[in-house]
């Protein structure tokens, strides 16, 4: 029984989080990405705004790759997040087991664009905040 108990107890808190579920302070709100190591989800704070939570699934410590390392380390992620202050870099305003909240960005992603729908003008401007950006965490040791 007790084992039982137990075993639900842990798949209870490996679960994803739901819409309209709290999530410690934070009311979830929608699902936004589903990636390798994480699930991002739109959450509403105490005061209204919205913020993300980036919920980070157990991760396999042996068999971790490159790639796992740079984006699958939620603490190595909060380091760097309150780490580095630059308006083009996505801050991180909250950390909870295994979770991130992290500031929500205004916009949509670049993917998201079609082909050609960015004038000149607007390429050159996105492209030179993100060599900014990069330049950035590069002098600050993170790139």
């Amino acid at each position: 029984k007790n084992l039982l108990i137990a075993l639900s107890l842990c798949v209870f808190v490996s679960a994803a989080p739901h819409l309209g579920e709290k999530v410690d302070q934070y009311t979830v709100l929608e699902k936004l990405a589903k990636g390798t190591f994480s699930d991002v989800f739109a959450v509403q704070d105490p005061e209204g705004s919205v913020q993300v939570l980036k919920w980070y699934r157990e991760e396999k410590k042996p068999t971790i790759s490159t790639f796992g390392y740079l984006f699958g380390d939620w603490e190595r992620e909060y380091k760097i997040g309150t780490a580095l202050q630059h308006p083009a870099i996505i801050k991180v305003k909250d950390v909870f087991d295994r979770c991130l909240i992290l500031e929500r960005a205004k916009g949509k992603p670049l993917s998201k664009f079609s082909k050609n729908s960015l004038t000149c003008r607007q390429a050159i401007e996105v492209s030179v905040q993100l060599i900014d950006a990069i330049k950035y965490a590069y002098s600050n040791g993170y790139s």
